[in-house]
């Protein structure tokens, strides 16, 4: 087990030290110690302030870096034990050593997959979008965009994680109900739900849940004319629903009127996606 030997002198119940007040007051604290005897309050002083913080810092080496700490080491080996103890505090934080993700594991078919994580690795960046509601025909509304859910997680090196990928909603014609979007998901961290399909008013958006972040998306355009579209909602970060055909990931289809010129049908809602970054 590592061990720190720098020790905070002058810390213990009764120590004679001077108070804050009078260090910050006195006269030696600018021109240093003269000639004659240093008062012990002073020197004790002095002494904690300065071991006081080599100690903290020897014991976060100990802690992060799992190596000891004594004042026998060369600078040079403190100096690397101790950027040694920055990097693993770091990398409880962001995931890598290594700085920004520079890594990524893309899903934007529907479907189930598995990601399996890398050796060395112990955080990574998800971001999930629900597929997009199908858009009705006839008069009704467009699909609503999927939810969308992202956020930094702790995984483990070698574990193999499922990867679920949302359908998008079929789109219908006349005055049918657009399909449903699928949920997406990664393993049991976060999922983004699908958004609504089209039917007689504005539907709404997926949701997402389990992220640092989580947003809905966007509602589908109600037909206004019997000779106009509807666009399909937005997801968060994602696509969107246009006239015959949605963005991906997760927009919404949209909608045509019965006697719209570019047809009577709406359109499919995208498929979700899953983004791993690492």
């Amino acid at each position: 087990m590592a061990t720190n030997g720098f020790l905070p002198n002058s810390t213990g119940v009764g120590a004679t030290v001077l108070s804050d007040a009078a260090y910050a007051a006195s006269s030696s604290l600018a021109l240093g110690a003269q000639v004659g005897v240093l008062p012990p309050e002073y020197y004790n002083k002095v002494n904690r302030q300065s071991t006081v913080i080599a100690s903290m810092i020897g014991q976060f080496i100990v802690l992060r870096a799992g190596v000891d700490a004594n004042d026998s080491q060369s600078i040079s080996t403190l100096e690397a034990n101790f950027e040694a103890a920055l990097a693993a505090y770091v990398n409880t934080i962001v995931g890598s050593t290594q700085g920004p993700p520079h890594n990524i594991a893309p899903f934007f078919t529907n479907g189930s997959y598995t990601w399996t994580c890398p050796t060395g690795l112990t955080r990574v960046f998800a971001q999930v979008w629900g597929a997009g509601g199908g858009g009705s025909g006839g008069g009704n509304s467009a699909g609503s965009g999927g939810g969308y859910s992202a956020g930094w997680f702790t995984v483990t090196p070698g574990t193999s994680y499922t990867i679920i990928v949302g359908a998008g909603g079929p789109g219908n014609s006349g005055t049918s109900t657009g399909g449903n979007g699928g949920t997406s998901s990664f393993a049991s961290f976060c999922s983004a739900t699908g958004g609504l399909g089209g039917s007689a008013g504005p539907q709404t958006g997926g949701n997402g849940s389990g992220g640092q972040i989580n947003l809905q998306g966007g509602r589908g355009e109600d037909i206004e004319s019997a000779n106009y579209y509807a666009m399909g909602g937005m997801a968060p970060f994602g696509g969107v629903g246009f006239y015959q055909g949605a963005m991906s990931p997760g927009g919404g289809g949209s909608a045509t009127a019965a006697s719209a010129v570019i047809g009577a049908s709406g359109s499919n809602g995208a498929d979700g996606a899953v983004l791993l970054s690492f």
